[in-house]
């Protein structure tokens, strides 16, 4: 490893040599391959752990895909906290008006009493045939909106309703090979999710027959309280519909008991929820550092919270008798590479900034002349 570090270290001119002082204000840039530990606060059951993917995309249920690699933990936490503003805590607007900037509806409860769901890429979608259970399967559907079935090939089911996708399997069937089939379809894998003041907020598995009454009992019900009112919120195409409901007259039967469809969300409220928003933390997890050179115990080093040169070095055994004062420490940031170039008396006298560690930073401590 000395080696290794002694032949990076060689090569500057393929790094960009910087001072503690320039580095100072710099966070940690997440890149594939970091795993990372997302909470919002008071929503526990939304709370997810991921790795960042090759393509550097995070994945937080319910939300948009989110282009993380190159970016701070801090910068995702605002970004996932705006998602969740936007699309959880709308603004107040007329009935029946689009506004232009947020993509959202807010729509009677009539309008959503007959609303047929349609298909989108990446349902998943449990078929069977009665009588030929050879032929029953679960197909998702594709980005190009079609999936694969026996004997017929292809079936394009985006933008169709569950019956319709029966209705057109059972026809291909009937042609050539099965006499009155028998179709059934149903969701399979596809989740709603609910928010706010429920006992066990969270995404819930649904089939399309659940309503909104069955939706709250699977999330443990209601949590006392001075709460009002009900959002269900609906992705249809482009926008979000968002139908607002009384607690209360749900319950007493005054208004309708809606069904839950795939990627709705029911938001149960406070009367001042839509002030106070989302408290998200993102935390790296499995984060560690190397050290190199004259160390006591050189080797991997787990960065958990805040850390800095100085209690990085003691936690490799502190530098031996033949080890110098000064350390560089190698970094990738980005498409960059970067050698920071440190001296522990110089830190220790209050001369230079003390080093933040950052997750896969190279310590070398260099080798004193003698």
């Amino acid at each position: 490893m000395l080696f290794v570090a002694a032949g990076l270290a060689g090569c500057a001119g393929g790094f960009k040599v910087l001072s503690p002082k320039q580095i100072s204000e710099h966070s940690y840039l997440l890149q594939p391959g970091d795993q990372l530990e997302i909470s919002v606060w008071g929503q526990t059951q939304i709370n997810h752990k991921t790795t960042l993917g090759e393509d550097g995309l995070l994945l937080f249920p319910g939300l948009e895909e989110l282009p993380a690699s190159g970016r701070s933990p801090e910068e995702i936490e605002k970004e996932i906290q705006a998602q969740l503003m936007r699309k959880y805590l709308p603004a107040e607007v007329p009935e029946g008006e689009t506004p232009s900037a947020s993509s959202q509806r807010l729509v009677s409860p009539a309008e959503l009493h007959d609303f047929v769901y349609r298909l989108l890429p990446g349902d998943t979608l449990s078929i069977s045939v009665w009588n030929h259970a050879e032929l029953n399967k679960e197909a998702t559907l594709r980005e190009d909106g079609t999936f694969p079935f026996p004997l017929i090939g292809e079936v394009r089911a985006a933008g169709q309703s569950i019956r319709e996708v029966e209705r057109q399997i059972a026809q291909q069937l009937n042609k050539d090979y099965i006499v009155d089939p028998a179709v059934t379809a149903t969701f399979a894998k596809t989740n709603f999710t609910v928010l706010g003041q429920v006992a066990r907020p969270g995404a819930y598995p649904t089939d399309g027959t659940l309503d909104l009454l069955a939706a709250l009992s699977l999330a443990g019900g209601v949590t006392p309280g001075n709460f009002s009112e009900i959002e269900l919120i609906r992705p249809v195409g482009r926008e979000n519909w968002i139908v607002r409901l009384e607690q209360d007259q749900v319950f007493e039967g005054k208004q309708p008991n809606l069904r839950v469809f795939p990627h709705d969300t029911i938001h149960v409220k406070t009367n001042t929820n839509n002030s106070e928003g989302f408290q998200v933390s993102v935390l790296l997890t499995g984060a560690k550092f190397t050290a190199i050179g004259e160390v006591g115990s050189p080797g991997q080093y787990p960065v958990e919270g805040p850390l800095d040169l100085l209690t990085a070095v003691s936690q490799a055994g502190g530098v031996t008798k033949f080890g110098s004062s000064r350390i560089e420490i190698i970094r990738q940031r980005g498409n960059e590479r970067w050698i920071i170039r440190a001296d522990i008396d110089r830190i220790l006298k209050g001369k230079q900034p003390n080093v933040r560690i950052h997750p896969h930073d190279l310590l070398n401590v260099k080798r004193r002349f003698i």
